[in-house]
């Protein structure tokens, strides 16, 4: 009994004796249990380990059938023994490969015999099902690492029959019991079906590289699709040596391991591919006929046979050129990042449509290594991967960019030609192939450029509102270079920068020459004009300063970014702060000025005096105050670009150019607090002198009404505004010559100055105007100021 329960396999037989192997002791024994001795019988094995007729290597799974022939799955020696009634030799039913037998053993545990007299084998180690046959082997489930659906097992232990001929195996690693449905016929082979497929493979048949290397090979393609589950065999027959891929769903030249499920290239003795292999009726499949060798061609006839007949359609590509254009990349033509890990590219851009829905291959040719993507409606070389459908590098095409794409109608495709290598340049030819001969339409496209932009698509910026100088000048200046090197544009407004001082310096040496007189500081008007001489000054000293500061910094790359950095948060807010400064200063002149009408007589120009020293040192502490969000969103905007650098003996290497751009990131409604800051500056003065010209006006008109009543009042206002004209003439010049900075203040980020360079360069450099005119607006119409002002030249000439 002890020998007993080591019993692996069993089996009862129809004389009720029970069989039982033994993989430890190699030997298979049968048991009467009828009989009350139960005597122990070895029908199989020594007992002793070996691969010869009479000794067995771990017996596993055992079946005897109707003649009480037994069955061994003699796992040690990879192979199926037949012993018969009464002999202790077997013979070996199954075993390694050879031409009758195509699928060697591995380690079998489990055999069963069905009615038809097919042995159907577990074959362990192979994870899969064997049927052996009185003439062939085959693979019945999990077949030659084929793994497809349910039919995907691993380490099975054994396997069994129902009534109706349904097959249950014991999907032992996978933790589960697999059914497999009975077929009808499944096993009767004078039933099969063969359908035959002639193809060509000839000069103007389709080209892939198989192995996706510089080799091409002719090929055809076939779709098959099969009305039941059931084992199919495919095989060729050719006076050249093929080769066969089978596909699931669907074949991609370009990436031929794409839903590859088998290939085979000497399936049969005479170089001719062959499968056998279980295919399923919601699959479709792809079988591609190529040569085993390169480029060769010659007539092939495909063979699919099985129990039920198949569905075979050739499968056509695109033949007719429908577009062909020949162009090049050029040290002139667009760049862009392709990939941000990699320097700059050069581009081109195609608009494609077509008028028929259908599949279309678009290529290249040339000595290039090219890329191509295709984008939807639009293609933005600042954010390459938006709209992207699709891209190819060259891979299995020789390098050349390839595409089979379905294309719709009513939708615009961009297509760009690029390369794979950063900085190369050469020539290419495009070309695009349709099913029909239908017209395609390809123009050449230029992407839309945005100015708004500032880097490139590894490092942007997005510039919200607002015109800088350093917007204006930014594309015009020549990196490196000295100032006779650089555009007239530039140089013109250099010069100007310098007139303006001196204009700037004279005005308000005149000015303070004027205001310096303790006869026009008894009043509030004259402290307010003798800052307003030196504010005026610092406004204009700030605006070279901030001129030059851009031009030097820009076309010297050495410039390290802390003095960009310094000068962007610093340079820019105190030019505001005096030039607004200046502005409130000549608002508050008016205000005085109106407030001495309303009194008259009464008038208090010692307090005035006081209101004045106390306004002009809190006056700048307010508006630093509306200006402290500049200082915090100021900053500069640092990032590089690869450059070609070529050195004397022609070697071309890839360097780096760093820009530095100083920008603001304000929030939204930090922007809006922008937007009202800057009106408050640039409108506040000026109501303030409009209002205030109007009130000395209307004043002094009521004052001479009452006095001289035989005048109408119209009359005595006509008088007044022909008397104060300066008064009204004054802050409406000064609004005028103001407006162009607030326009250029509002304009959106995107817009590109170098299309309006002059008109833009124009308007910044008239809003700083005011500041050099204090001494001609509010000194030369003055009678008053005007004599103080000899007086002080000819004290001074004294």
């Amino acid at each position: 009994m002890n020998v007993f329960s080591s019993c692996f396999g069993l089996f009862v037989d129809t004389k009720d004796y029970v069989y039982c192997s033994m993989p430890e002791h190699h030997q298979v024994t049968k048991r009467d249990f009828n009989d009350p001795v139960m005597v122990l019988i070895v029908i199989a094995g020594t007992g002793d380990r070996g691969a010869t007729s009479i000794k067995l290597n771990r017996p596993h799974g055992i079946f005897v059938d109707m003649k009480l022939d037994l069955y061994v799955a003699d796992c040690g020696n990879d192979r199926i023994q037949k012993f018969s009634p009464g002999e202790i030799s077997g013979y070996t039913v199954v075993s390694g490969a050879s031409k009758r037998y195509k699928y060697s053993l591995s380690c079998p545990i489990a055999i069963i015999k069905d009615s038809q007299q097919f042995l159907f084998i577990i074959d362990s180690n192979h994870h899969r099902v064997i049927r052996a046959g009185s003439n062939s082997v085959r693979c019945v489930i999990g077949c030659d690492g084929i793994n497809i659906k349910s039919t995907e097992l691993a380490s099975p232990s054994n396997l069994a029959f129902d009534s109706l001929g349904n097959m249950f195996v014991v999907d032992r690693a996978n933790s589960r019991i697999q059914k497999f449905y009975y077929s009808k016929n499944s096993c009767n082979m004078s039933a099969v079906f063969e359908r035959k497929k002639s193809s060509k493979l000839n000069e103007n048949s389709q080209i892939y590289s198989r192995n996706c290397d510089w080799r091409n090979y002719h090929y055809e393609a076939f779709e098959m699709n099969v009305a039941e589950n059931r084992y199919y065999t495919v095989y060729s027959s050719a006076s050249i040596n093929t080769y066969g891929s089978i596909y699931e769903n669907k074949f991609n030249p370009l990436n031929p391991a794409e839903n590859l499920l088998i290939q085979n290239d000497n399936g049969t003795s005479n170089d001719q591919f062959k499968f056998e292999l279980p295919l399923y009726d919601d699959t479709t499949y792809v079988l591609v006929v190529t040569t085993s060798n390169p480029m060769v061609i010659g007539d092939v006839t495909i063979h699919i046979s099985g129990l039920i007949d198949t569905t075979v359609k050739r499968l056509t590509s695109p033949i007719h050129i429908l577009f062909n254009h020949s162009s090049e990349l050029t040290k002139n033509s667009p760049m862009y990042y392709r990939d941000c890990h990699i320097p700059k590219c050069y581009y081109e851009t195609y608009e494609i449509r077509v008028n028929t829905n259908g599949s279309y291959i678009i290529w290249s040719v040339s000595e290039m290594h090219t890329y191509g993507y295709i984008y939807q409606n639009n293609f933005d070389p600042l954010r390459p991967s938006s709209n992207k459908l699709f891209e190819h590098n060259g891979t299995c095409n020789q390098e050349q960019f390839k595409f089979i794409v379905d294309l719709q109608i009513n939708t615009r495709y961009i297509l760009v030609v690029t390369t794979f290598h950063s900085y190369t340049t050469g020539r290419y030819s495009l070309s695009i192939s349709g099913l029909n001969e239908t017209n395609v339409t390809v123009v050449r496209s230029n992407p839309k450029i945005k100015y708004c932009v500032i880097g490139d698509q590894c490092k942007l910026h997005y510039k919200s509102i607002g015109l800088t100088l350093d917007d204006i000048l930014y594309e015009e200046l020549r990196k490196n270079s000295t100032l006779s090197e650089q555009i007239f544009s530039v140089k013109l407004t250099a010069a100007l920068t310098i007139l303006m001082f001196i204009a700037g310096l004279i005005n308000s040496l005149f000015s303070f020459t004027t205001f310096q007189n303790k006869e026009t500081q008894k009043v509030g008007c004259g402290l307010y004009l003798l800052i307003s001489s030196i504010t005026s000054f610092l406004t204009v000293v700030m605006f070279v300063i901030k001129y030059w500061f851009v031009l030097l910094t820009q076309i010297n790359d050495v410039t390290s970014v802390s003095i960009h950095r310094g000068g962007c948060k610093s340079i820019e807010p105190i030019l505001k702060l005096f030039l607004y400064f200046d502005g409130w200063l000549n608002g508050c002149v008016a205000v005085e000025r109106a407030f001495h009408v309303f009194k008259g007589v009464t008038f208090d120009k010692r307090k005035s005096k006081v209101v004045a020293q106390w306004v002009i040192v809190i006056l700048p502490l307010c508006i630093s105050g509306t200006l402290m969000h500049e200082f915090i969103y100021r900053d500069v905007f640092s990032y590089q670009i690869a450059r070609n650098t070529t050195f004397e003996n022609g070697t071309e290497v890839v360097g780096t150019r760093r820009y530095v751009w100083c920008v603001t990131g304000y929030s939204p409604s930090v922007q809006n607090y922008n937007t009202v800051i800057l009106f408050f500056h640039l409108l506040g003065p000026f109501v303030a002198n409009l209002f205030s010209a109007l009130f000395i006006i209307l004043g002094a008109a009521r004052q001479r009404s009452k006095a001289q009543s035989n005048r109408s009042m119209k009359m005595h206002i006509r008088e007044q505004i022909s008397e104060h004209r300066q008064l009204l003439i004054s802050p409406i010049v000064l609004l005028l010559l103001s407006i162009p900075r607030l326009v250029i203040s509002l304009l959106p980020g995107c817009v590109n100055a170098s299309e309006k360079l002059w008109l833009y360069l124009g308007a910044y450099f008239i809003s700083f105007v005011p500041s050099i005119l204090i001494f001609v607006i509010f000194v030369v119409p003055s009678e008053l100021y005007m004599k103080t002002f000899k007086e002080s030249i000819t004290k001074w000439r004294r």
